[in-house]
């Protein structure tokens, strides 16, 4: 992205605070439900949590999700996530069950996300992005995922780092969800599922533009320094 060789050139002057690149994403997944109590079709959802302090574009951004590979099932999203707030995606339905969810995107998962039910199978979700050249299929690796079900990965999904996942959670049967309780990526059975309402431990940790700083007098004094000989050098070019 322009902005991270922005920020190089002008952390190489010293005029500001800002880093080259950031390990961590910018959108993650904090909450899911995916098994009501009767039928799941109309009543799944997913929530998302922007970490970072600018408001995101989810317009390329992709859902992967299944038993056997992240392209199971596929759901593009739209819309956008303000810094430090939550985006619910899923229904149309809710109820006290389910949380009264309230959508930011309305987004019937078709053929529902995966349960854990009674096969042997990790099951897994994932976020892609696209303008990053993310993709998603049976061998894609996310900017971020959650692995759940007490069962081991016989499919081998990868997590974000490109190794074999372990699980995160465990089942969280009928009418609960799953939860995300810190930005590194702890998750737990929620008996109270609370779309649009971030966990408490979750926070704001990627700074995309910190506030410039004033250089210290003796950085601009070497900055002066170092454009004396480039202007005496195209001074003798115009002789």
């Amino acid at each position: 992205m322009k902005w991270r060789a922005l920020a190089v050139g002008m952390a190489i002057l010293g005029l500001t605070g800002a880093t080259a690149a950031y390990a961590v994403p910018c959108v993650i997944i904090s909450e899911v439900y995916y098994d009501h109590l009767a039928f799941d079709n109309d009543w799944e959802w997913i929530e998302l949590y922007n970490q970072s302090d600018q408001a995101i574009d989810l317009s390329d951004y992709w859902l992967g999700a299944g038993g056997i590979s992240y392209d199971q099932f596929q759901f593009s999203l739209s819309g956008t996530i303000l810094p430090g707030q939550t985006f619910v995606i899923g229904g149309p339905n809710g109820d006290a069950v389910s949380g009264n969810p309230s959508f930011d995107l309305v987004l019937n998962f078709l053929g529902g996300l995966p349960n854990p039910g009674t096969t042997n199978t990790m099951r897994a979700i994932g976020l892609f992005d696209m303008a990053m050249g993310d993709y998603v299929d049976g061998t894609s690796t996310p900017f971020d995922a959650v692995f759940f079900g007490d069962q081991p990965n016989v499919n081998t999904f990868l997590d974000v780092d490109g190794s074999i996942a372990t699980f995160d959670v465990g089942d969280s049967e009928n009418g609960n969800s799953i939860e995300r309780i810190s930005n590194t990526g702890d998750w737990v059975v929620q008996l109270n599922p609370n779309p649009g309402s971030a966990n408490d431990n979750l926070e704001i940790i990627v700074h995309r533009q910190p506030p410039p700083t004033i250089p210290e007098p003796a950085t601009l004094t070497l900055v002066a320094a170092a454009m004396v000989p480039l202007l005496m050098l195209g001074k003798r070019k115009l002789r």
